[in-house]
């Protein structure tokens, strides 16, 4: 539910590379008349089918495309998949076959398209960090429209989302309602995390302390329900207790001290809520670092409950 975005200048530079490794793979095999059968017949397909604002999309427009475009294909899929199903080479070798298994599966440059997207932290929890270094990646790649239900979308760009395994298990062919490549939403504007007091003694104890997330717009509650989030959150008490603790140490009158004495070390105020609560203070910046739109949250209701004041302003004046 953290934002993602590539730009399209990359898109098209990836989309490349799986067709040149497509072909590259068919040459060596001496099945090239085939391997432009199969990829002009898709494209052909695509450009009969596919017909968005008065045109028909090649197949490189597809795996291009951004996530409106791409909700545009999906119903144009929909409404053809008989014809789609009649696109087939022989018994094994069928359009859901040529797409999943051979681009995808084959030929998809994994590597370099998480590259692109420049994210640390898992974009549907921000619990778990996600990376790749060499041939080892703790990311695992979903459809966020299920390949087994729309196919020509297997290497669409932005249908691919870097998950972190525990979010691929619960969402695995299900379909939720937010993607984080809309750019139509911001997650500050869909949800909002709280916490609740249970024990007087919650300084001491994180057990006095739950976890609540509060959807501010009805279609992001199944996103919260299909990962269990709320459920999961609750193993993270002891950051919210930390936070509390911070938040009543450090008033906006002792920031502007830290401010002032070490005026040589930090840069902004930012820079001091980054030390302080250990992570990041803007929206961009959720997926740099797990719990960082948890964590702002929380601080910013202990600042109204504890100051009645606006960390938005005391960290960004």
């Amino acid at each position: 539910m953290i934002n993602l975005s590539i730009a399209k200048d990359k898109k098209i530079k990836l989309a490349k590379m799986i067709v040149d490794k497509y072909e590259e793979q068919e040459v060596k095999q001496n099945r090239q008349k085939k391997m432009i059968s199969r990829y002009i017949e898709v494209d052909s397909w695509c450009k009969k089918y596919i017909q968005i604002e008065g045109r028909g999309l090649s197949l490189m427009e597809v795996i291009c495309a951004d996530y409106i475009k791409l909700c545009k294909i999906k119903e144009k899929f929909e409404e053809y998949k008989y014809e789609w199903n009649k696109l087939k080479w022989d018994k094994k070798i069928t359009a859901d076959y040529f797409m999943i298994d051979t681009l995808y599966k084959r030929n998809f440059p994994r590597k370099e398209f998480f590259s692109e997207l420049n994210v640390n932290v898992c974009p549907y929890c921000n619990r778990n960090f996600i990376n790749s270094y060499q041939n080892v990646s703790t990311y695992q790649l979903d459809h966020f429209f299920p390949k087994s239900e729309y196919p020509l979308l297997a290497v669409s760009f932005e249908n691919l989302i870097p998950v972190c395994a525990a979010c691929n298990y619960h969402k695995r062919e299900q379909m939720i309602n937010y993607s984080p490549y809309d750019k139509r939403y911001k997650i500050d504007s869909l949800l909002k995390f709280s916490y609740v007091i249970k024990d007087t003694n919650y300084l001491l104890d994180k057990s006095g302390i739950s976890i609540s997330i509060q959807a501010k717009d009805s279609g992001i509650q199944k996103n919260i329900d299909v990962f269990e989030l709320e459920k999961l959150y609750q193993i993270h008490t002891d950051v919210v207790q930390e936070c509390i603790k911070k938040g009543m140490m450090y008033s906006e009158e002792y920031i502007n001290g830290l401010v002032k004495t070490y005026s040589n070390i930090f840069e902004s105020k930012e820079e001091i809520y980054q030390l302080v609560f250990g992570n990041y203070f803007k929206g961009e910046n959720y997926c740099d670092r797990p719990l960082a739109k948890m964590t702002k949250d929380i601080v910013k209701e202990l600042f109204e409950v504890i100051y009645a004041e606006d960390i938005d302003k005391i960290f960004t004046e």
